[in-house]
């Protein structure tokens, strides 16, 4: 549905969550298995309170997504330290401008969700692999991303 643009607009209301009543017969489990579910729930409960889910949350939710999924990075521009911590490289300039075209030297700037990428990213010689983020070429629905080069051949815009 819509944004309608009140941050304080209740979508999801927790006080209003219903118990079980009398004359409904008690969980699988028999008594011993409702005791102990019942005890991990408190515990839980005294974790995270429940709160109402407003239309502010949404909006947030909706932000981190589109981030989320378009974030890119160019191929070669971050580094696995042999600690396998990632940090900018330092010899990085730029690709030159038919590099640029080719999706394949685009990529997510987040964990990654693809099995090659989460291969490469916990295999020991991370370090010498440009290939532990997602690229962009895999994405779907195909062709939802295009590359510009400017008239100068010397800036490149990734556009979703």
């Amino acid at each position: 549905m819509p944004f309608l643009g009140d941050p304080a607009k209740i979508l999801v209301n927790v006080e209003g969550e219903s118990e079980q009543q009398e004359g409904q017969p008690p969980e699988e489990g028999g008594a011993e298995g409702k005791v102990e579910k019942a005890e991990d729930e408190d515990e839980e409960a005294k974790k995270v309170p429940k709160k109402n889910f407003t239309e502010l949350a949404r909006l947030a939710h909706v932000v981190r997504a589109i981030e989320h999924d378009s974030q890119c990075v160019p191929r070669g521009s971050y580094r696995m330290t042999p600690e396998h911590e990632l940090r900018p490289n330092r010899n990085f300039y730029g690709l030159d401008t038919a590099t640029a075209r080719a999706q394949s030297n685009w990529l997510h700037f987040r964990s990654p969700i693809t099995t090659r990428a989460r291969w490469a990213i916990e295999d020991d010689m991370v370090v010498f692999n440009s290939g532990f983020l997602d690229s962009i070429e895999s994405d779907s629905p195909g062709g939802s991303w295009t590359v510009q080069i400017d008239a100068k051949q010397r800036n490149a815009s990734l556009r979703a």
